[in-house]
């Protein structure tokens, strides 16, 4: 696979100049996911959630990290917004 800490800061950088890429910020939520860095992940879900209103992708993951830190009500409420704007979709992404 390679060394995938050394690929984060050419994300990162590519994210500072392109702050709008969906899939650049969704790779390197993924990287980190992948590296166990829980609160640099949270924060780029978030951030993509904010720079990318209509992803159902990020308000999945702010509905798992409301769910993480005991928010259920927000949790649900991101869920539902996931599902009311991809009716067809029947499978979420697992961590």
């Amino acid at each position: 696979l390679g060394d995938l800490p050394a690929a984060r800061g050419p994300l990162e950088q590519a994210l500072v100049l392109a702050p709008g890429d969906e899939k650049i910020r969704q790779d390197l939520l993924n990287l980190l996911k992948t590296l166990k860095d829980v609160p640099a992940a949270e924060a780029v879900a978030l951030a993509g959630l904010a720079a990318c209103p209509d992803s159902t992708a990020f308000r999945y993951e702010a509905g798992l990290i409301a769910a993480r830190h005991g928010r259920t009500d927000e949790a649900i409420g991101h869920f539902r917004d996931v599902w009311a704007r991809a009716p067809g979709q029947t499978a979420a992404p697992c961590e």
